[in-house]
């Protein structure tokens, strides 16, 4: 994805955010930022932060079908 970019009048866009470290880590607000700033307009600044840590279950397989399922956001 672009780190810069322009959205015509009327159009959508979405911003997808991955944090998916492969160890444990934190994702500190202070220093993740990031900003959309709207020609002859407002600038929105977004700061976002996470933290990751080793699973507690480990699957012996590289795929699986669990089928439908809920999911908790």
């Amino acid at each position: 994805m672009p780190e810069n970019g322009t959205v015509k009048k009327q159009d959508k866009l979405s911003i997808d955010v991955q944090f998916a470290p492969l160890e444990e880590s934190r994702l500190a607000p202070k220093n993740t930022k990031f900003q959309v700033q709207i020609t002859s307009g407002p600038t929105y600044q977004f700061q976002i932060g996470g933290s990751a840590r080793k699973p507690l279950v480990e699957l012996g397989f590289y795929s699986y079908d669990f089928g439908p399922c809920f999911v908790l956001k």
